[in-house]
């Protein structure tokens, strides 16, 4: 393996940060609903509900859950089935084991799971020129399969660079100049 393939192989979580040139660039952080009781992940704004089987309940939108427990339980249910065969699809090696240290790398170790999350690649504006690029690959799976799939199992609305409001890259990478 070259020395710019195993950068590639390794440099994967800094390829996560080409979803941004996807969304239009840096996004201001998401605040988190207030909460007492328990450490909360950033607050999206509320969008459609997931779709659901007919006659089935639909998942409530991230946006509505209040409590850490709730937040926790949603990730379960939702999240992980969800998110675990669209990494597999595209990784089934290196994604083999899915976590919540997957993408919750800092957040997972302190028990606050807190996004956007240090332990991710800071993404720069400069990124979002160089990554389509340097990782074609990375970066198309990242805009057309995770941002989006990530939207729908939220109940988000899809990022908008105009208004700066909706979910994309800044709501998993920190996001710096």
């Amino acid at each position: 393996m070259s020395l710019r393939s195993a950068r590639l192989v390794w440099s994967f979580p800094i390829a996560l940060s080409a979803i941004v040139a996807a969304c239009g660039g840096a996004q201001p952080a998401a605040e988190a609903p207030p909460s007492s009781d328990a450490p909360t992940s950033p607050a999206l704004p509320e969008g459609p509900e997931a779709s659901s089987p007919e006659g089935a309940e639909a998942a409530p939108s991230w946006a509505s859950l209040k409590t850490f427990e709730e937040k926790r339980a949603f990730m379960g249910e939702h999240v992980m089935p969800a998110m675990t065969p669209v990494f597999q699809g595209f990784d089934a090696q290196r994604y083999a084991k899915f976590t919540c240290m997957s993408c919750h790398k800092t957040g997972a170790q302190e028990g606050s799971f807190k996004m956007p999350d240090p332990g991710l690649p800071k993404l720069s504006p400069a990124d979002f020129e160089k990554l389509p690029k340097e990782s074609p690959k990375v970066f198309q799976f990242m805009a057309e399969h995770v941002t989006p799939e990530m939207t729908k199992v939220l109940g988000a609305t899809p990022y908008d660079p105009q208004t700066h409001q909706g979910f994309g890259c800044g709501n998993c990478h920190v996001i710096g100049g």
